[in-house]
């Protein structure tokens, strides 16, 4: 999120405090005046020095500390003359890469942001350019959140954060004012409390639990192992995995069931208001004449907008109107999380419960006979991806009880009675559809890397892992097939790895009865291949990632028809036979608000990619021949962006083909590392044999990756020595 590049900045402001008016172009060459330097003088250091940690044994003398501390800021100076000779290229990129501008040439580098719950990083993370910088952020996370500690263990943090946040948004052009106030205001004060509550919590754990999709490594990473208990019991009792490889869809009736993602309504979406705006969210303020007149095309589309915008509420409507309309037979509605618009830094609870409670009724109108498994998502929640234990007896705005109990008011129709104890607790419940069916909903929000609560406690949040494996010994008992149903996927780099890891154990322990996971939270279409722990040739479960009904960011608006085996009575094997993705061209559909929006189905499943079904094995089939195929990647690529103008997509080279099945092939985000890190196969083969081989070896082990780039050589890379020996320096 945003916040953490607020962080970033307030680093830099408390570092060079005495720096005032500082602009881009000038912050590296004043470091050259030594009267600055000299200004950063023995008092300050005598604080910092007192105050960072406890002083330990091989810090040295104070008289040492100093004398450390000025031979690095010496290295600096020595490197003013590089960089004042490339002070031109350093602030086209921040103008120009931090915050767009509308005309003029930018570099093609990678800019520096986290923010991994919006489409323009998640964008930049599947072409490959997230880790380019990954490791200097990293550094700089360390050293700015230690800043932050000793703060807010003085008590002193808040106020101090709320005056520098204007300053140093608009120093390194971050955001908006009103952004960066309204972040620092939602989340400086649970920092704060956590920083307070954990004494040991450091900036190196911070950064390796908050970061960890940017290749941040906790250096004491194994203190954050930990694993579910699986009883002991049998594993597996059948195989039951490739059960139906010769059912024929075209002889039997299937199951219908809709995934809605990502809705992302805004109630203050204003038709033909600015699109092209400074903040996270735009689409909400209206035009002047005279902005109308410079720039017509900035103007927000009446069933949205391809830029930064969520939908109008008509557009939510249209969309369950048609399905209701074109799907009269769907059985199950998985709404798998995200209702709420981006606007992260202005969030309140009474609009949030209000959007869950209008969507809702919006669903029980047009979906009266269809059972909705609806699923919170990381924006639900206020602040946004705030998911604190509900254990803990804490304020009103820290506690998400009022998130769970909200939901549950305004999903009693489909949430069981015996189900909403768990779902109070920590928002995961279990449903049981048919005799021999049951779905299973988790909170994976509770694993979620900027959830900060994770700081707090990270060991199974809620239990929620524990609970998993006794619902599913249960279901296995009572011979019943089980979907898992979930916002963020397990499997991705977003996801906590410890977490993700047992959660991998606990699908292949009970991988005859686990046919299917869904999921939304990255907007896009996409599914992933799981395989044997041991047997990592084998295939055994499918995950689906709907695509979202919100256009955020350059998509159509879209969902997903899963076309299941579920009609055969007590044969039914549950697995998804097939599916169908349904969008509508945005740039259609606002060229002619007096028609509705035409729906249509971009592509079925089996058709479009020549398979016999969607089970493991044949999706595992897929995954190789994109491999090698670079026609058959470039159509799911196409689908993958809900057949958006190649425009608007971003360009995906071969390590961007490579990242895409990466993921789709690893199970947990640790073997996604390692197998981004395989070489090439030979002819053009993307992912090379050994990444399907039987006995292929995971490394358990985080992972932090440089891209090297020009500006990374230049100036990146100096600074990450440095960075460095002040990182040595302060941890003594």
């Amino acid at each position: 999120m945003k916040y953490c590049q607020i962080l970033f900045a307030v680093f830099n402001i408390c570092v060079l405090r005495e720096l005032r008016g500082v602009t881009s172009s000038s912050l590296i060459g004043r470091l050259s005046d030594s009267s600055l330097l000299r200004s950063y003088n023995d008092s300050i250091l005598s604080n910092y020095y007192q105050n960072f940690e406890s002083p330990r044994p091989n810090r040295g003398s104070p008289e040492t500390f100093f004398t450390k501390v000025r031979e690095t800021f010496e290295d600096v100076l020595t490197l003013d003359k590089i960089f004042s000779k490339h002070l031109s290229l350093l602030d086209r990129y921040l103008t120009g890469k931090l915050l767009p501008k509308e005309s003029g040439p930018v570099l093609p580098i990678p800019k520096l942001a986290l923010l991994p719950d919006l489409g323009v990083l998640r964008q930049l993370f599947h072409s490959g350019r997230e880790n380019v910088r990954s490791t200097s952020v990293c550094h700089a996370c360390r050293v700015g959140f230690a800043l932050f500690l000793f703060k807010a263990r003085t008590g002193l943090i808040f106020e101090e954060l709320q005056k520098m946040t204007i300053f140093a948004c608009k120093t390194f052009r971050i955001a908006s004012s009103e952004v960066c106030t309204g972040l620092v205001e939602l989340y400086a004060p649970i920092l704060q409390y956590i920083a307070q509550e954990r004494s040991e919590l450091t900036p190196d754990r911070f950064c390796g639990i908050v970061l960890q999709s940017f290749g941040c490594i906790a250096r004491d990473w194994e203190n954050f192992e930990w694993k579910v208990d699986l009883e002991e019991s049998n594993d597996a009792k059948s195989s039951r995995i490739g059960d139906i490889e010769d059912f024929d869809q075209n002889s039997y009736e299937s199951m219908k069931i809709i995934h809605l993602a990502d809705i992302h309504v805004d109630p203050h979406y204003v038709i033909g208001s600015n699109a092209v705006c400074e903040n996270e969210l735009c689409c909400r303020n209206p035009l002047s004449e005279n902005e109308i007149f410079k720039n017509p095309l900035n103007r927000a589309g009446y069933y949205g907008d391809y830029r930064k915008c969520d939908l109008p509420y008509h557009s939510v409507e249209n969309a369950f109107e048609h399905i209701a309309t074109q799907h009269p037979d769907t059985e199950l509605i998985y709404m798998t999380g995200d209702l709420v618009p981006h606007d992260v830094w202005t969030t309140d609870s009474l609009t949030n419960v209000e959007i869950i409670g209008n969507i809702s009724k919006l669903l029980q109108d047009y979906f009266p006979n269809a059972l909705v498994i609806p699923v919170i998502g990381n924006h639900e929640s206020h602040p946004t991806n705030m998911f604190a234990p509900t254990i803990l007896k804490l304020s009103a705005g820290f506690s998400p009880r009022w998130l769970y109990a909200a939901a549950a008011e305004a999903w009693k129709e489909w949430i069981p009675e015996d189900s909403v104890p768990t779902f109070l607790k920590s928002g995961y419940y279990t449903v049981k559809v048919r005799t021999n069916f049951r779905i299973i909903v988790i909170n994976t929000n509770l694993c979620y890397g900027f959830n900060f609560w994770q700081l707090y406690s990270f060991k199974d949040p809620g239990n929620q892992l524990k609970w998993l494996t006794e619902v599913l010994e249960l279901s296995r008992n009572s011979g019943e097939m089980v979907h898992i149903v979930g916002h963020i996927p397990p499997g991705q780099n977003e996801c906590a790895s410890t977490w993700s890891r047992n959660f991998y154990e606990i699908v292949n322990k009970f991988k005859d009865i686990v046919k299917s996971q869904f999921y939304g939270h990255t907007h896009y279409d996409e599914f992933q291949v799981v395989y044997d722990k041991v047997d990592k040739a084998l295939p055994i479960n499918t995950v689906f990632l709907g695509p979202s009904l919100s256009p955020f960011i350059n998509l159509n608006p879209g969902y997903k028809v899963y076309f299941v085996d579920g009609a055969r009575g007590e044969e039914s094997s549950y697995h998804v036979i097939d599916s169908e993705t349904w969008i509508y061209n945005l740039t259609q559909a606002n060229a002619d608000p007096e028609q509705r929006p035409q729906w249509y189905p971009l592509y079925r499943a089996t058709e479009a990619y020549q398979l016999p079904n969607l089970l493991p094995v044949s999706l595992d089939t897929l995954v190789q021949r994109m491999s090698s195929n670079e026609t058959i990647f470039e159509q799911y690529y196409k689908f993958y962006f809900k057949g958006t103008e190649e425009s608007l997509q971003e360009k995906c080279d071969k390590n961007c083909r490579k990242r895409i099945l990466c993921n789709i092939v690893t199970s947990f985000n640790e073997g996604q590392a390692e197998c981004i890190e395989l070489e090439s196969g030979i002819d053009g083969v993307i992912l090379p044999k050994r990444v399907f081989e039987k006995f292929r070896t995971i490394v358990v082990k985080p992972f932090e990756k440089v891209v090297i780039n020009p500006f990374d050589k230049i100036v990146v890379k100096p600074l990450e020595k440095i960075g460095k020996k002040f990182v040595d320096i302060f941890k003594g």
